[in-house]
């Protein structure tokens, strides 16, 4: 199963990418689903289930604010 990774900015999302690719960890950046239509941007990374709680940690001891459902 996938999980989604929403920023409220597309710079966030290639910092992240910058972040997550540096560790070899698989991803994808997508279209954000309709379900997270609020204040988000329109792109936002796709990552397997299994590595969701590594890229959440990277995420927050790198201070980037995120939304993952």
């Amino acid at each position: 199963m996938n999980k989604y990774i929403v920023f409220h900015s597309t710079s966030l999302v290639f910092k992240s990418e910058k972040i997550i690719k540096d560790r070899n960890i698989d991803y994808k950046i997508i279209p954000t689903p309709k379900i997270y239509d609020q204040v988000y941007c329109g792109v936002c990374i796709c990552i397997d289930e299994g590595n969701y709680n590594r890229v959440k940690k990277l995420l927050n001891d790198n201070y980037i604010e995120h939304y993952t459902g």
